[in-house]
């Protein structure tokens, strides 16, 4: 599913209803769907949970969050016709002994919901306006080109690492890391302008000096679908080589996330300007939220262009690894950090410097976020979302 797609905009209405649910936990009993002119979610449980029901703005997930409540079973899913709902999933709440239920929805439609109580059971009822017409099925059609118009392109903001005052690591041989990365990063940019339904934002243009926090805010203005820092490593052992490839920690994810909460700026970027004003629990849960779809997203990119460069070059870490790195602790843009070699390393830091060697370090990594790219745009296809395509 695209991220900007899922989490851009996050306009949230909020409404908290507080249940009395005793000691023992309640429990989900059944989900049912209907899906005529007032198409509705219904959930019944054991007794009467405390809830909260927030909605994002847009094509977005709808989260309800339940105090002290558990799964008896599985969760049926929306039958295929539903016109608003397109699966629901659950995750632990941030509570102790909370359950939170996630409804991806196929469009944004206003939304009622209401609590009722019988004396063996309580159902919660979601019900979305009568207004919100079904997605049309795609005409059929025996030629290739009838396609949906496409909505805007997926933009990817390629960060060459170092610049300007901060020359990065120094090979053996004197080559500058930031120069080399600086030359892979141009290249990857054209790749990425060449493909149709792509575009290719550099961080820096050139041999500048870019705050590291201020790297992350530039993806976000440009609404990057993808952040990618290129780097080239060091160690104090010149026989060490082969690629990497780093996302943000769930530790570093968490503190950045309280980072978020305390800063007032940040808090218009999850939350809409007015999240400031929302209660804290709720302000918690938004960024929660945003910062385990983030994280999600950039383990899935990272995981393909790791999966490229195996094919063609020796890597020094075979599973994504996870980092503090300050240059990926955004919570609203899929990051990833690719250590194209070492530089320490004196046979790395000659094909470093050599073209035909930058251009197959770039091919590598673009046909990761190429296919990062495209299943992106096919889980957003099949949950009935804005996907990204070129205009």
């Amino acid at each position: 599913m695209n991220k900007k797609s899922v989490w851009g905009g996050l306009l949230w209405l909020a409404v908290w209803v507080s249940g009395e649910s005793g000691a023992a936990a309640v429990w989900v009993k059944s989900v049912q769907w209907t899906a005529g002119p007032h198409p509705r979610l219904m959930v019944d449980f054991s007794g009467v949970p405390g809830y909260r029901v927030a909605s994002l703005g847009g094509d977005a997930p709808l989260a309800i969050e339940l105090a002290d409540t558990a799964l008896a079973g599985g969760l049926a899913q929306p039958p295929a016709a539903h016109p608003v709902a397109a699966r629901i999933g659950s995750l632990p709440g941030k509570a102790k002994g909370s359950l939170r239920l996630l409804v991806e929805t196929k469009r944004n439609a206003p939304h009622q919901a209401r609590m009722e109580q019988w004396p063996d059971h309580a159902r919660l009822t979601v019900e979305w306006a009568a207004s919100a017409a079904p997605v049309p099925a795609a005409a059929s059609t025996n030629s290739a080109r009838a396609r949906a118009k496409p909505a805007h392109s997926f933009v990817v903001a390629i960060d060459a690492g170092h610049g300007g005052k901060d020359t990065g690591a120094i090979g053996p041989g004197g080559t500058l890391e930031k120069n080399v990365v600086m030359a892979i990063a141009r290249k990857l940019a054209g790749y990425i302008q060449a493909e149709p339904g792509m575009k290719a934002v550099l961080v820096r243009r050139g041999d500048e000096f870019v705050d590291l926090r201020h790297r992350a805010a530039i993806a976000r203005k440009v609404r990057a679908d993808l952040f990618v820092s290129i780097h080239a490593d060091a160690y104090t052992d010149g026989g060490v080589k082969g690629s990497s490839v780093y996302t943000l920690s769930e530790h570093g994810a968490s503190s950045e996330a309280a980072r978020w909460l305390a800063d007032s700026e940040n808090a218009a970027l999850v939350g809409g300007p007015k999240l400031k004003d929302k209660n804290k629990l709720l302000a918690s849960v938004l960024v929660d939220l945003s910062k385990n779809a983030t994280l999600d997203a950039s383990d899935k990119a990272a995981e393909k262009v790791l999966r490229e460069l195996r094919r063609d070059f020796a890597v020094h870490h075979d599973e994504v690894q996870k980092a503090e790195f300050a240059v990926l602790k955004s919570l609203d843009v899929p990051s990833m950090l690719v250590e194209t070699a070492f530089i320490s390393n004196p046979e790395e830091e000659r094909n470093l410097t050599n073209n035909a060697h930058q251009d197959r370090v770039a091919r590598s990594v673009f046909r990761g976020i190429r296919a990062y790219c495209a299943e992106s745009r096919r889980a957003g296809a099949a949950a009935g979302l804005r996907v990204a395509e070129v205009p």
